[in-house]
């Protein structure tokens, strides 16, 4: 015999027992095993009030830990964003002020050799440096 069909025959004779059962409470007019079965009531209502509760306590901080894991993986993404964010304006930033500098040097200069000229001048040493240093150079010989 299968599993299936030795759960359905249980089953069968258990909801024909019962039938039989109420048929014969209900034609004596009081229930069969008083004592037994109020006991028995009185403990699966105990069970179920426990469990109850305890499903209540478990389903509350399972709600409040889904909302707070919820709450991290938004804070976590929201902090991916604004590094990459942060990443991309430095190397923005970066390639700028090279940019900048070469376009400020080109604005100044046309060429490597007007740079140079122009350096030539800015360093270029005034009459009167010119006038010291030949006389240190002449009393030097």
């Amino acid at each position: 015999m299968t599993f299936v069909l030795s759960g359905f025959l249980g089953s069968f004779v258990l909801v024909v027992f019962l039938a039989v059962l109420f048929h014969y409470e209900g034609t004596l007019g009081r229930r069969f095993g008083e004592r037994w079965r109020v006991r028995a009531d009185f403990y699966i209502l105990k069970i179920k009030y426990t469990l109850h509760k305890s499903y209540r306590r478990i389903s509350n901080d399972l709600l409040r830990q889904i909302f707070r894991y919820l709450y991290h993986m938004v804070l976590r993404l929201t902090l991916l964003c604004v590094t990459r964010a942060e990443k991309w304006l430095r190397e923005n930033i970066h390639a700028n002020r090279s940019l900048a500098k070469y376009a400020d040097r080109e604005s100044v200069t046309k060429s490597k050799l007007e740079e140079l000229t122009l350096h030539k001048a800015e360093v270029a040493l005034t009459e009167e440096e010119k006038k010291i240093h030949r006389e240190r150079s002449l009393e030097g010989m």
